[in-house]
């Protein structure tokens, strides 16, 4: 991530975060603080939710998580409307956020970030297609 790094093991049962948590990626609520130390992310525990996969960039101010029931979650910096929540309100959202649009039907692969924008690779049946989370989310009613 920004500053810093997420472990897991083998099926994501448990997930550590280290480093400097500026960018509001790391899931604590300790913003700016550098911690050398692995911590524990009880979040998706305490909500009884299992990631599958995480989806971050060392660039961007997001972390993508996908749950095994393919519901995405996000936290993170929103400058841009790179969170993909319909909005660019240039909020904080220290705790994952359900990103309602991309949690529908849609079968989403990977999701890449940068400051400006985030891409998520997804497979609808057959068909694969790429949607820009940042224009897709401004387009939903």
């Amino acid at each position: 991530g920004h500053y810093c790094t997420f472990y897991t093991d083998k099926n994501y049962k448990n997930i550590f975060v280290s480093g400097n948590n500026q960018s509001f990626t790391c899931i604590n609520d300790h913003p700016s603080i550098f911690n050398s130390s692995l911590d524990v992310i009880t979040w998706f525990k305490d909500h009884a939710l299992k990631v599958k996969q995480i989806c971050v960039n060392h660039v961007s101010l997001c972390t993508f998580w996908i749950t095994i029931d393919n519901q995405i979650y996000v936290n993170g910096i929103n400058h841009n409307g790179e969170l993909g929540l319909g909005n660019n309100d240039h909020q904080k959202r220290i705790f994952p956020v359900l990103i309602p649009e991309l949690s529908k039907n849609i079968h989403v692969l990977d999701i890449v970030s940068n400051p400006r924008y985030s891409l998520a690779l997804c497979g609808t049946d057959k068909n694969m297609l790429i949607t820009i989370i940042n224009y897709w989310s401004r387009q939903s009613p």
